[in-house]
This record gives structure tokens, C-alpha cells and sequence, in this order.
């Protein structure tokens, strides 16, 4: 697709959620519920689709894949959806108490400033992915550093133990159990 080798592309929905992933235990930062909203709101979530699987796909609002809802095309989007708001996303941390540091970075007394990693596996689309959240973010005024595993490693050494600030990860949702593993409060520690 990115070398535009094929006449034609036809899209199919597939019962799959990729998500950014925040460890409140890891990173206090995200412990923060003003840091949490800024980020929904910073975020271009169509941006990221567009760079990372060229525009394949369909951004999420919720923990259930559209597949899920009934909604089997990826064709399109709904006007209803969220737009990314910066001014927004700024005016939270302000009202939280938030300032821009002298290097651009949001920063709170006791709490520390918008910097955190993000880990991800080595697949072209996550790595693409994850990369334009991390120029997002960046442009907003936090710092992210990206550490890429293969998915092997990923999953052992750091989603399991939960070693991570976040992750971007995600998984094929046959039906809503599924989601127990990645949203259930009890899931929070390993094992």
C-alpha cells in the first residue's frame, strides 16, 4: 500500500483494538486525571491511522471495537467524532495546575513534568503508530521516549510484569469477555 503497487484496496473490518495503554502504578504522572483527558484530547487519532496504516482503519472512543457494535465497515468517519482540541487538552492541565517549564514541557510541582516511555513490538504499523503519538505529544509540550521490542519480549519482559509507562499494544476482540484481560481492575498485577 505505501508503494501504491495495487489497482485496488479493499477495506475489511476486523474485530481488532489497538490502544495507548497508561500504567497508573508505573507512572504517577497518569494518576493525574487532568493528565489522562489531555492526552484523549491532544491525540489525532485520524492522524494516526493516516500515518500508521494509511488511513485503514477507524479510530476508537471506547474499549469495544465497532466489529463489536455492528459496525463492520472502516470506511468513512462520523461527524460525531471527538476532533483533537490542544487548546483544550492545555486548558486542563492549566486548571490542574500545570505550567510549560522553560524547555517547553508541562511540568507540576510534586508531580513531575509530561515525560514518559512508550513501548511497543517492532511490527512496521505499531512502530508507525507510535511514533506519530510521540510527535503529538511532543508537539503538545511532553516528552516521550519509544522502546520497541519484538513482540516475543514485549509480552514476557514487559506487558506481563508490567513494566511499562505505557504501551501500545492491542488484540483480536472475538467477543466482549475478551476484554476482561485488558480492562478488569483485577488484571492490573501479574499474573
Amino acid at each position: 500500500i505505501a508503494e501504491n503497487k495495487f489497482n485496488t484496496v479493499s477495506p475489511f473490518a476486523l474485530p481488532r483494538l489497538f490502544a495507548l495503554f497508561l500504567n497508573q502504578s508505573q507512572q504517577p504522572i497518569f494518576r493525574e486525571k487532568a493528565v489522562v483527558d489531555a492526552l484523549g484530547q491532544a491525540l489525532d487519532r485520524n492522524a494516526i491511522i493516516e500515518n500508521a496504516l494509511y488511513g485503514l482503519g477507524k479510530p476508537a472512543y471506547a474499549p469495544v471495537p465497532q466489529t463489536l457494535l455492528g459496525a463492520e465497515t472502516i470506511e468513512g468517519t462520523k461527524t460525531n467524532e471527538p476532533k483533537p482540541d490542544l487548546e483544550k487538552a492545555a486548558k486542563l492541565l492549566e486548571d490542574a495546575g500545570w505550567k510549560k517549564n522553560a524547555d517547553g514541557i508541562w511540568e507540576k510541582k510534586k508531580v513531575g513534568t509530561l515525560t514518559f516511555s512508550i513501548a511497543t513490538s517492532d511490527t512496521p504499523e505499531l512502530t508507525r503508530a507510535v511514533n506519530e503519538i510521540k510527535k503529538e505529544i511532543e508537539n503538545f509540550g511532553g516528552q516521550v521516549n519509544v522502546l520497541i521490542s519484538n513482540v516475543g519480549v514485549l509480552n514476557q519482559e514487559v506487558i506481563r510484569p508490567r513494566k511499562f509507562d505505557a504501551v501500545f499494544f492491542g488484540q483480536v476482540v472475538a467477543d466482549q469477555s475478551a476484554l476482561f484481560g485488558f480492562w478488569h481492575s483485577s488484571q492490573r498485577t501479574d499474573p
